[in-house]
């Protein structure tokens, strides 16, 4: 191109990133840099914490995010990079970095963010974090009952069974109904699957 613009970087970055290809992603952001002439923007920041998810690298993906947040690029932070860095991290294994990234960073952490950490402490059994973190979120959200359920069955994979049925226990009390899993098939596959049996 005789001209590259911050949109064309972004558009390279975005399609690594989408196919998992997290090195090529780094590379082409150090291509985007050395050039000089064109600053990223938060966009580029997604692109970058994405593709560094999907490769596998996540401790490239950190420093990246440390790299630009410290504002010289004039990239804003947004609470959707801290959010794609706690995902990161958690799918990864790292619930203790995870959560300390949540502590240190300058948001409120979303229902979202936290429920990310706390699927990740149930299945990799760290209690102690799962029940700080359970607590911000049934401050967030007293009457999600994913919250309940995700608590009560971490404490009973940890041989905690007493722990367990209390949060039963409370779900009983508070009246909160998780709903039941749905789907719905469209009347055209429906009208099409009438066509198929009829023609057999």
């Amino acid at each position: 191109m005789s001209e590259r613009t911050v949109s064309s970087w972004n558009a390279m970055l975005v399609g690594y990133a989408k196919h998992g290809m997290g090195k090529e992603v780094v590379e082409l952001f150090k291509m985007m840099r050395e050039e000089n002439k064109i600053k990223p923007d938060g966009i580029t920041l997604l692109a970058l914490l994405s593709g560094c998810s999907h490769g596998g690298m996540e401790d490239k993906d950190v420093e990246i995010f440390n790299i630009i947040s410290t504002g010289k690029d004039g990239v804003e932070v947004s609470i959707e990079h801290c959010g794609c860095v706690v995902d990161l991290l958690s799918r990864a294994g790292q619930v203790e970095r995870a959560f300390q990234f949540i502590r240190e960073m300058p948001f409120q952490p979303t229902a979202a963010i936290l429920c990310s950490l706390l699927g990740a402490c149930w299945a990799l059994l760290y209690v102690d974090i799962g029940e700080l973190v359970a607590k911000l979120l049934l401050e967030i959200e007293p009457e999600n009952p994913g919250t309940y359920v995700i608590l009560s069955n971490m404490y009973a994979s940890a041989g905690r069974w007493e722990d367990a049925r209390r949060v039963r226990e409370l779900i009983n009390e508070r009246a909160i109904v998780k709903e039941s899993g749905k789907s719905w098939i469209g009347p055209a596959y429906i009208h099409d699957a009438e066509k198929d049996t009829a023609k057999t």
